[in-house]
């Protein structure tokens, strides 16, 4: 019995044709949103008061991705189970200008001014465990539960210009930060020889970077579609 069961079980492993290792890369599209919070602002200043609302705005940008990746995976009684390291990057990252207003007492009159903002994610290293089915021998269904890691920066400037008194308010924030953020994913993969093409759907639940100054943060989140190729040795 347990010759016959391992006789079955290796045929079921050397049957698939997503068994091993595996490179190849990838390109795409990406959906970004980009969350500007900013608190409201009530001060003095040189005897002039300053009153601004707060701020939640949401920017869609679309930009492309690109990248590499590498994994292996296993194949039993039709079930696959494997994992996978990617280094990414993206053009997503785009600036978004505002433009609040703030009241200005004396003489109780209402300016905009300029905030703008950037969330820029660096280079991403990605590792993700897949899990799926195989249909008819080349055909692959898969999960993904991924984890991203990137150095991401905040940049901002508010400013404010009053004719016949100058810049009133002349700002500059920059702020770096180490991110982990979870990926979840779907995706649909097809054998050809030793070739393996995909299409695969990944949602970046994102993170925030908070500025100390002046209670400022700018959080991201994603939508990805990618195709990629990769050969199987």
């Amino acid at each position: 019995l347990v010759l016959l069961s391992s006789l079955a079980l290796g045929s079921a492993v050397h049957a698939s044709s997503f068994n091993g290792f595996y490179l190849g890369g990838q390109l795409g599209v990406t959906q970004r949103s980009d969350k500007t919070s900013l608190a409201s602002i009530d001060e003095t200043l040189s005897g002039v008061r300053l009153q601004q609302a707060t701020i939640n705005k949401t920017k869609r940008s679309t930009g492309l991705t690109y990248g590499v990746y590498t994994g292996y995976g296993q194949t039993m009684n039709g079930f696959y189970l494997g994992a996978e390291i990617s280094l990414e990057g993206d053009t997503g990252s785009k600036t978004n200008t505002q433009n609040p207003n703030i009241t200005i007492t004396p003489p109780g009159v209402s300016l905009p001014a300029t905030l703008k903002t950037k969330y820029e994610r660096g280079m991403v290293i990605g590792l993700s465990p897949r899990f799926g089915a195989v249909i008819e021998k080349d055909n692959l269904v898969y999960a993904k539960l991924g984890l991203e890691y990137s150095r991401d920066k905040l940049k901002a400037s508010y400013n404010l210009k009053v004719n016949g008194v100058g810049t009133v308010i002349d700002q500059s924030y920059s702020k770096s930060k180490n991110q982990l953020v979870f990926v979840p994913g779907l995706g649909y993969e097809r054998a050809f020889g030793k070739l393996l093409a995909r299409i695969e759907y990944g949602y970046t639940i994102g993170r925030k970077i908070n500025s100390s100054d002046r209670d400022l943060s700018v959080k991201y989140s994603a939508h990805t579609v990618k195709v990629g190729m990769a050969c199987k040795f």
